[in-house]
């Protein structure tokens, strides 16, 4: 019943308010240079989105940042923050997104504007958006992936599972590469990655390092997850050649206990992984 209030107000929010709001905005001038970065999800700059604001900043180009993360505020201090977005929408050349981000699917937006959808994630482990109904429940009514113009992804085998999940036109998902794993390319990362993990971890010095990061199941609103449990017994029995990190989806630590919570993020724990598990 909670989840369908929610979604309710998702509806309401998109169909009626926001829209509202960015008419409002929608006869100001377009600024073409202007590119806006905006997530939901994360009170800073998210990892998904580092590296090509770095490249654009380089370039001089114009980048204004708009992050909150809707987890800890009220319901009141979601909503103005999803309006103060709507007029900054109005006014943007490219508006840059890398996860579920209702404002921007909530109205009919200019030409001029274009909008790109990073994702958090290479490739497709799951069934989301669309494709499950613990993602988006077939009767909600609206489209929470309107008005991309691009969406990237990893590869080609990716573009057809994020098409149908995000019900994107032929065009829109282009396997030109996820930003965020070109780093994994760099010596100089993964040894700077491997320096913090040991600086955080002493105890895995010396042995043979076992990282297992599931994903969530569900929904976002009432995440869940399995295998902890085998994964705490395996730590008893596989011996003290081994350090096992438990990793679990972000989405979950505000259920966890806080020894429960990694110490850094799973991408940065990867580099100093002999095993990686997921599922």
């Amino acid at each position: 019943m909670k989840r369908k209030i929610r979604q309710y107000i998702k509806m309401i929010l998109q169909h009626f308010l926001l829209p509202l709001v960015y008419d409002l905005h929608r006869f100001g001038r377009t600024d073409k240079s202007l590119v806006v970065f905006a997530d939901a999800h994360h009170a800073n700059r998210p990892e998904s989105m580092r590296l090509l604001y770095h490249a654009l900043v380089k370039k001089g180009i114009r980048v204004k940042e708009y992050y909150y993360d809707s987890a800890k505020l009220s319901a009141f201090g979601q909503l103005k923050a999803a309006v103060q977005f709507m007029g900054l929408y109005a006014k943007a050349g490219t508006v840059v997104i890398c996860d579920n981000f209702l404002p921007v699917s909530s109205a009919r937006k200019k030409k001029h504007t274009k909008v790109i959808q990073l994702w958090h994630g290479p490739g497709a482990f799951k069934k989301f958006g669309y494709d499950t109904e613990d993602d988006i429940p077939s009767w909600y009514r609206g489209n929470v992936f309107k008005n991309y113009d691009l969406v990237t992804v990893s590869g080609r085998a990716a573009v057809k599972p994020f098409q149908s999940a995000m019900r994107q036109p032929d065009g829109v998902v282009k396997p030109v590469g996820i930003s965020r794993m070109d780093v994994l390319k760099s010596e100089k990362y993964i040894e700077k990655c491997r320096e913090e993990f040991f600086s955080l971890y002493p105890e895995a010095a010396g042995k043979k390092i076992l990282v297992y990061a599931p994903t969530f199941r569900g929904n976002a609103g009432d995440p869940r997850t399995e295998g902890f449990r085998e994964v705490k017994a395996l730590k008893n029995t596989i011996g003290d050649d081994w350090f096992i990190l438990i990793c679990p989806h972000p989405h979950l630590y505000a259920k966890l206990d806080a020894d429960m919570i990694p110490k850094l993020p799973t991408e940065r724990a990867l580099a100093a992984a002999d095993v990686f598990v997921t599922d």
